[in-house]
């Protein structure tokens, strides 16, 4: 069975769209992974206009008071990089396709829901219900 791979959407910027075309080219993703790699490459295109902003700026700016402080877009780009780990995190994608043959050849969950699944029911046993995998 052939999939067709996931149009890249049309209001991503170049980072963004590099993000998106690099994972739907290596992995079969459900729809709510597609809608955390979407997310991840916004976010993607916002660390690129932040740290561009931040290269083009000046490290301090003058503060209410007139004292020197950190330009407040620093600390927006370290949270904005944050956010991407942990979306990138939340999709639970293995280095390569070929990790993800091994860890289903291996027997082990793929997808994150997957493991969260399987260390559910490694804790807890049966009380895990609800759960048809």
């Amino acid at each position: 069975m052939t999939t067709t791979r996931p149009r890249t959407p049309a209001n991503l910027g170049a980072d963004g769209r590099r993000l998106f075309r690099a994972v739907v080219d290596e992995f079969d993703l459900r729809a709510d992974e597609l809608l955390l790699l979407v997310e991840a490459a916004r976010t993607a295109d916002d660390c690129a206009r932040l740290d561009a902003a931040v290269a083009s700026g000046p490290l301090l700016v003058t503060g209410s008071t007139g004292q020197d402080v950190a330009n407040p877009l620093l600390r927006e780009s370290r949270q904005s990089r944050a956010l991407l780990g942990s979306l990138l995190r939340q999709l639970g994608l293995p280095d390569t396709a070929e990790d993800a043959d091994r860890d289903h050849a291996a027997g082990r969950p793929s997808s994150a829901s997957d493991r969260a699944i399987a260390a559910a029911r490694a804790r807890w046993g049966s009380a895990v219900v609800g759960v048809n995998r």
